[in-house]
Order: structure tokens, then C-alpha cells, then sequence
């Protein structure tokens, strides 16, 4: 669309059966969202949908906003499944009970019971506010200021640990120029409230130094953004591109603890051989622990039982790598944080 009076003879080709099949999955994308919409409402599940279409439709041409899959969050998990399976829908294998995956037809969707889980790293006041939303849903759509705030904190939660791409960032940048009416006043509180104004201010520098777009409030500029700017579009479009970004959570847990770090990385493998309760409850096969937390012991067991059965012993070897990660990686990984607010 944007490149095609450039693009070389040879290649030009391989561009339009991608731009046709972006249009193609758009426009089912659509039609199934909103056959999933109509089975919801017949079945009284309640619902909203989050990111995906509905940012896509502020975009100048919205089939272009590439997605991986859609979002639902809904009320009642098996009764959404149900109704998910009589539509046609294949599961994946449930490995998160808070989550379901599924696909129809080349299509992705998924289900979730929460916004925000509490193994997203995110403090407790953040975790409350993002599960106190009923008061922020009216006829199956979320609040546009409360959802500008989790579209944040979901950058936030990909920023630390996964890694982000310049796509996350371009959906804030469309929202601030072609989005709805905010009430940035009320956004600036909350954010303020929930620790993320840093981090917000910092995501809006960077939108201003590539995309032109001012910030909507005021915020001080962030000093040498190319550094971060390199690391971002490296990172590829979603941010999966950089391998290297899996091993962001062990160099969140040795950066941002308050004891030594050689203390860090002992406790680092502990952690993954023995994860704590929050963990442990949403485990496959653990959903007995409950409130029961005196039977943590027999569910680690259950975890080991299960990890052998899928021979999944690879990435415990990758996690004992990691916690040897050098303080030269550890200083770089922490001034990119802090100078994101984080």
C-alpha cells in the first residue's frame, strides 16, 4: 500500500498475494467475530472484545492492521467454549485455565476469563484495576479510556518479557491521532495511580520521534532514543523477531530484586523447579490446590510428573543458562528499563 511504486519488479509479486491475503482474512475475520458475537448473546454469555478489530477500524485502512488472533474476554469460560465448538471452533490443548485457543477456517481466536493475570508481573493495585471493570463495560464494549489503559499495560507486560515490536507502538500512535474522544485527565490519574505515567510518557516520546505525532500531555523527552528505537524495530513486528528477548524474565528477576544479585540467581532456581502458589493454582492438573495451599507439595510433584510426560526438560536447562546471564547483559537490559520508566 504504501510501498508499491518501489518495490522491485521481482519481489513485487510476493507483496500482493500477501496484501490480497491480509484483505481476504480481514474481511472473514470480521464475519466470524461477529458470528462468535451472536453466539455469545443467544447463550447469555457476557463478553467484550479487546485490541485487534477494535483498534484496527481507527486505522486509515483497517484490513491492513495485521493480527494474529482476536481476543474475547468473557464471563463464563465453559459456557463461552461450548459455544465456541458448537460454531465450529477446534481447541488447542487447555495448558491455562484462565485461557482457550482455538481456530476455524486459517483464523485464530482466543478466550480469557481475566484482563490480567496475576503471573504478569503486574503490581497488585494494577491487577485490581484491571479486574474491577464491570463498572467500564456497557453492551458488550469496553470504556475507550479504560481500554487505552490496558492497551498500555499490555505493551507494558511484552515491553519486560517477551519482547515488543513496532506494531504496539503504531496502534497508540493511530489511537492518539485518529481515535476516539479521551478524557486524558482521567487517563493521567489513573496511570499515575497505577505507576505507569513513566512509562506512558516514554512510549509517547517515542511515538512523537518517529511518527511526528505531539504528545497529549505534557512530558519530558527522553534522552538518545536510537538506541531504543534500534532494539524495538530489531525486535520485528510483533517482537518475536529477537530470540534473545526469552530470556527477559530471568533479567527482570536479577535486576529488579532488592537482595544481591548472587542471592537472585539462587533463588532464580528455586523459583522454576519450585514455582509459588499463583503459579502452582493455574497449573495443568493442580486445580485441586485451591485454597488448600498445604498441598503444594504434591502439586510440584504433579508439575515434574507433567514436564517428564512432555519431556519438555530443555527448557529447564535454559532456565538454569539463564541465571548465569553477565553483568555487562544485566546493565544494558537495566537501562533500557529505566529509561522506559520500568
Amino acid at each position: 500500500m504504501q510501498c508499491r511504486d518501489f518495490i522491485p519488479a521481482e519481489q513485487r509479486a510476493l507483496f500482493e498475494r500477501g496484501y490480497s491475503a491480509e484483505l481476504f482474512y480481514y474481511t472473514n475475520r470480521v464475519k466470524e467475530t461477529e458470528r462468535i458475537r451472536r453466539g455469545f448473546r443467544e447463550s447469555g454469555v457476557q463478553f467484550y472484545t479487546v485490541k485487534g478489530l477494535d483498534v484496527a477500524r481507527f486505522y486509515p485502512m483497517p484490513p491492513l492492521r495485521t493480527m494474529g488472533d482476536s481476543d474475547f474476554v468473557v464471563s463464563d469460560m465453559p459456557a463461552a467454549i461450548h459455544v465456541m465448538r458448537k460454531l465450529g471452533f477446534e481447541g488447542r490443548q487447555a495448558e491455562d485455565v484462565h485461557e482457550w485457543s482455538c481456530d476455524r477456517n486459517g483464523l485464530h481466536f482466543e478466550l480469557h476469563d481475566l484482563l490480567i493475570r496475576s503471573d504478569d508481573k503486574a503490581t497488585k493495585k494494577q491487577i485490581r484495576f484491571f479486574r474491577d471493570l464491570m463498572p467500564y463495560v456497557k453492551d458488550d464494549v469496553l470504556d475507550w479510556n479504560y481500554h487505552y489503559l490496558f492497551i498500555l499495560a499490555h505493551l507494558r507486560k511484552h515491553f519486560l518479557f517477551s519482547g515488543v515490536g513496532i506494531r504496539q507502538f503504531m496502534d497508540i500512535a493511530v489511537l492518539l491521532q485518529y481515535g476516539p474522544e479521551f478524557n486524558w485527565q482521567w487517563i493521567e490519574q489513573r496511570l499515575a495511580e497505577l505507576k505507569m505515567r513513566k512509562f506512558a510518557h516514554a512510549c509517547y516520546c517515542l511515538i512523537e520521534f518517529w511518527f511526528g505525532i505531539e504528545p497529549p500531555v505534557h512530558c519530558e523527552r527522553l534522552a538518545d532514543m536510537d538506541e531504543l528505537t534500534e532494539k524495538i524495530v530489531h525486535n520485528g513486528v510483533f517482537g518475536f523477531a529477537d530470540a534473545d528477548n526469552k530470556r527477559n524474565w530471568t533479567r527482570n528477576f536479577l535486576v529488579m530484586g532488592r537482595r544481591p544479585r548472587w542471592f537472585n540467581r539462587i533463588v532464580l532456581l528455586l523459583y522454576y523447579f519450585f514455582p509459588n502458589y499463583d503459579i502452582m493454582v493455574n497449573y495443568p492438573g493442580c486445580g485441586f490446590l485451591g485454597k488448600h495451599k498445604y498441598l503444594m507439595p504434591l502439586a510440584w510433584i504433579v508439575r515434574f510428573a507433567y514436564l517428564l510426560r512432555r519431556g519438555d526438560l530443555k527448557k529447564a536447562k535454559n532456565t538454569i543458562k539463564g541465571g548465569l546471564i553477565s553483568r555487562r547483559d544485566l546493565k544494558k537490559h537495566t537501562e533500557r528499563i529505566r529509561k522506559m520508566g520500568l
